[in-house]
């Protein structure tokens, strides 16, 4: 009887990125975000590429079963996703989000004064993404 294999794959938890230009500190647009979709990011462990650590906040408590996180893309002359070397903060939204929750979500940032651009990103065109997929 030949033994049979069994291969597990844990798919990626469903998430949608947004590319955000910002003329803020990561502080004060998270101040912004907080007020302008009712949630609380607070301060987490960053993500550490070559030695630099990204700053990184997080809110997993303030929406059931969703995470919303900010990560800082460029510190000093380092760029963490470098496909995206014009671009001030990855915005990552993971949990239970509809296209409804998503499109209301990114009007809001769009409303932010301070907001210059909010562009979705799509994780299989734009490779350094992975690096920031299951964090």
């Amino acid at each position: 009887m030949k033994k049979k294999q069994i291969k597990l794959e844990v798919p990626d938890e469903q998430s949608v990125f947004l590319a955000i230009a910002c003329t803020l500190t990561i502080h004060k647009f998270a101040w912004e975000l907080n007020k302008a979709l009712g949630i609380s990011l607070g301060e987490t462990s960053g993500v550490t590429i070559n030695e630099s650590c990204f700053p990184m906040l997080k809110d997993e408590s303030s929406l059931p079963n969703k995470s919303i996180f900010i990560i800082k893309n460029r510190i000093e002359a380092e760029t963490l996703i470098q496909k995206l070397e014009n671009i001030d903060f990855i915005l990552k939204f993971q949990g239970d989000f509809n296209n409804e929750n998503v499109k209301e979500v990114v009007n809001k940032v769009r409303g932010i004064p301070s907001v210059i651009a909010a562009i979705k990103i799509d994780p299989s065109k734009i490779k350094g993404v992975k690096l920031i997929q299951n964090t």
